[in-house]
């Protein structure tokens, strides 16, 4: 660099302007240069906040993006450790062993469990939160992320129901060199902690492709509690390009957790999980012309969520304000099951000082809901069995624009909003970001989100079996600045 800049001030000196102009414009590449030796560029664009890549420095929300590269700094093994220590997301971990289930919030209180619905969480496009729960994460192997983008505050304006905020899970992409490439990792710990990682992307003709399988597995670190994980994951992602101009890719993975919380010290009863997520989507990318581009993207997914809780021991033990008397016997089983299939179409024109997006969102959702109830609690009146199966359509229009004139950046955004459960919602939203200087950068946002609460809420009546038509989707307003 020292060298290129003396060279810059003796052209300045001796040659005519047009040389400068040359020389001026190598510098600025090698700035860039420089840059990408601590960063990827992928890595100084994000497609979050707007739903198409565009510079970071764009993004008026308030954003953290967290790489692959940042995930193996940390040694990170699940994606709560990883999300633990991003500024702003708070986990809180139901259990505490080793890849335990927890529950995640964005700027809200942690007490209040029901407001980790308010976050939005993406796999590939593909929705992971529960219509019934919340999204749950530890069955996401950390070694198929390629990046993480987070949005702290509302994005209704472009994803829809997401009051809290957004952690977008991005997959690594499939390979584009003859030459395959991959990983290979194992590690193991105190409680017979283990993680096993293999992982491999090329190219065989025209045909890019990435796969992963992954196992986790402990006996719990504490020697006291009977507790138990694992995890088999399988992912597969595929690109094909048709033309110089029109790509067709495919993903899909399965994913099942088992897992054991043992001895919750706090009700005296004992708890088993069992998680399995099974996905597809494929997408069609296609450039209309040098301005407009098309995207399409489809996906099927199944989320299941079982937990069986069983008196721990014997006496009688508080689950306040109930009592079991007879150990082993059963407490609850919760069972949820969720169905999806939807899809995304999107319009991105990119002229002069202006990227503006157009787009529509559809999902169907049939869930099977059933909460068994054990001896204790039909003698107080609950029944044996409650059973359930609301459908879910959702349906969306959006727009925003991204207008940058200099060192200013505009981006306006609207979106409409419904569905069967709360109806309509209009969510408007701008902002805006200013560079003051080559290291401050000034952000700007107002926006008005909103979550539709889960099926679980969705109902009135003693045992919450009736409809509930009047019930209303919960609405923020946020003005940040930064």
């Amino acid at each position: 660099m020292i060298n290129k800049f003396l060279l810059s001030v003796l052209i300045l000196l001796t040659v005519c302007p047009f040389a400068f102009a040359q020389e001026y414009a190598a510098l600025q590449t090698a700035t860039a240069e420089d840059l990408l030796l601590f960063w990827e560029e992928k890595d100084l664009y994000v497609e979050t906040a707007t739903r198409h890549f565009k510079p970071i420095s764009q993004a008026a929300e308030n954003m953290t993006v967290v790489t692959a590269k940042d995930i193996e700094d940390m040694n990170a093994h699940t994606l709560y450790e990883v999300l633990n220590r991003v500024t702003g997301v708070v986990v809180s971990p139901q259990g505490g062993d080793f890849a335990s289930s927890a529950l995640v919030f964005i700027q809200s209180p942690v007490h209040r469990t029901d407001m980790s619905r308010h976050v939005l969480v993406l796999l590939d496009g593909v929705v992971w939160n529960l219509a019934q729960a919340n999204a749950v994460l530890n069955q996401i192997p950390v070694a198929i992320v390629d990046r993480i983008e987070i949005i702290k505050g509302p994005a209704s304006s472009a994803w829809g129901s997401s009051l809290g905020g957004v952690i977008n899970v991005i997959t690594k992409k499939a390979g584009d060199t003859k030459r395959p490439s991959g990983l290979l990792s194992t590690s193991y710990g105190e409680g017979e902690s283990q993680d096993y990682n293999a992982g491999i992307s090329g190219k065989a003709g025209n045909l890019g492709y990435y796969l992963f399988a992954g196992k986790q597995r402990s006996e719990g670190i504490r020697e006291d509690l009977d507790r138990h994980y694992d995890r088999n994951g399988f992912y597969a992602k595929i690109g094909i390009p048709l033309t110089k101009d029109l790509n067709l890719g495919f993903s899909g993975g399965y994913f099942d957790d088992d897992a054991t919380d043992g001895e919750l010290l706090a009700g005296d009863i004992i708890s088993n999980l069992l998680i399995r997520d099974i996905f597809f989507a494929a997408s069609l990318n296609a450039a209309l012309s040098e301005e407009l581009k098309l995207d399409i993207s489809l996906y099927s997914s199944t989320h299941k969520f079982e937990q069986d809780s069983r008196a721990l021991g014997s006496g009688l033990y508080d689950l306040s304000p109930f009592y079991v008397e007879v150990p082993g016997d059963p407490v609850e089983n919760r069972l949820y099951e969720d169905d999806s299939i939807g899809g995304s179409a999107k319009l991105i024109w990119t002229y002069g000082v202006q990227s503006a997006v157009l787009g529509v969102d559809i999902s169907h959702t049939e869930e099977d809901a059933k909460v068994a109830f054990g001896p204790y609690f039909q003698t107080i009146g609950h029944p044996e069995v409650l059973e359930d199966s609301p459908v879910i359509d959702k349906y969306a229009v959006y727009f925003n624009d991204t207008i940058t004139i200099d060192s200013l950046s505009l981006t306006p955004g609207i979106r409409y909003d419904h569905n069967t459960i709360t109806g309509d919602f209009t969510s408007p939203s701008i902002g805006a970001t200013f560079k003051a200087g080559e290291k401050t950068l000034l952000r700007l946002s107002a926006a008005r989100g909103f979550t539709i609460p889960n099926t679980g809420m969705s109902s009135v009546g003693v045992f919450y079996t009736d409809p509930n038509p009047d019930i209303e989707a919960e609405e923020v307003r946020s003005y940040q600045a930064g």
